[in-house]
């Protein structure tokens, strides 16, 4: 439930994902649970972030989860600007 403590702590280790070693899929797995904990927080634009280099990484192809999160973002956001604008 402290998404955004999650979010903060993961997102610091990103950088050093690759030298704790294992498959490529186990480190997403830590994006994954990174993004959606971002998500969660509110962190919209540091998870937007994250996905645009998840997309990078797999040459300029986003995946389904990236393009349904990214959907799910736009889909907050144009929530929040609606209740902002009440």
């Amino acid at each position: 439930g402290r998404h955004a403590r999650a979010f903060s702590k993961l997102q610091a280790a990103r950088a050093s994902m690759v030298a704790i070693g294992g498959s490529h899929a186990q480190r997403d797995v830590f994006d994954r649970i990174t993004v959606d904990a971002g998500i969660r927080s509110g962190r919209f634009d540091a998870v937007t972030a994250i996905l645009a280099d998840r997309t990078k990484r797999r040459a300029g192809q986003a995946d389904r989860f990236a393009r349904t999160r990214s959907a799910q973002i736009a889909d907050l956001q144009a929530v929040a600007t609606s209740c902002a604008a009440e």
